[in-house]
């Protein structure tokens, strides 16, 4: 309702939610100017604080590698050659530190744990050989098939270990190549400058491995144990 003008013909000036009347030069109370001030900034220090935080993971990046050439030596690689569906085992690669200074991240990038199978049903060719159940502890990095434990002093070595399961028969080769870092950046060479890499040849029988539950623990137990 228009209120009633005033003795010498004017509208008064508007009131606020609690009755204070502003005029034409009527200020903002400081304290409504803070309150605006830090309804502003909340959203961008908020999403630089989630941002922060997703970057604070366990995951390597390797931001700060720089380029340098490192010699390690494969001590071991083991997986065997024969398996059976559902029958779990473990690849293990051992790697020593050859040279003089300290690898800044051993790492490994593996390929063969999945197989491409083309079929117009699947959105994603790329079909699963072995599941793995456990990487090697601490290894997570933000890059698929590579796995990385930390620097490497000189004449140490380091041992990678999955445990695995197969769920798809056939014969597969697996391919595993070391760097000294996951960018890439900080190069890796073997003995007599050869590539960092080895292959692996596995069977998968398409029958399952025999086996039994234990009664006493519920465990499952290969037969001939």
């Amino acid at each position: 309702m228009p209120r009633a003008p005033t003795a010498g013909g004017r509208n008064p000036p508007p009131t606020g939610a609690s009755g204070a009347r502003f005029g034409p030069r009527a200020t903002v109370p400081r304290a409504v100017e803070r309150t605006r001030a830090l309804r502003w900034t909340a959203v961008p220090v908020a999403a630089l604080a989630a941002l922060g935080a997703a970057g604070c993971g366990g995951a390597r990046l390797g931001a700060d590698e720089t380029p340098a050439m490192y010699r390690l030596s494969i001590v071991r690689s083991s997986f065997p050659a024969r398996q059976r569906l559902a029958q779990s085992t473990r690849l293990v690669i051992e790697v020593r530190n050859d040279g003089r200074t300290i690898v800044p991240d051993l790492a490994v990038t593996v390929d063969g744990f999945g197989a491409r199978r083309d079929h117009p049903d699947l959105s994603d060719p790329q079909r699963p050989v072995w599941i793995v159940d456990r990487p090697p502890s601490g290894s997570a990095t933000a890059y698929a098939s590579t796995w990385a434990l930390g620097p490497l002093p000189a004449g140490a070595t380091r041992r990678f270990v999955w445990r695995l399961t197969p769920v798809r028969a056939g014969t597969y080769r697996v391919r595993f190549r070391l760097a000294a870092g996951v960018t890439g950046r900080p190069e890796a060479v073997l003995a007599g400058d050869q590539s960092p890499e080895r292959a692996l040849t596995v069977r998968i029988a398409d029958r399952p491995a025999d086996a039994r539950v234990d009664p006493e623990t519920g465990a499952a137990v290969r037969a001939g144990r």
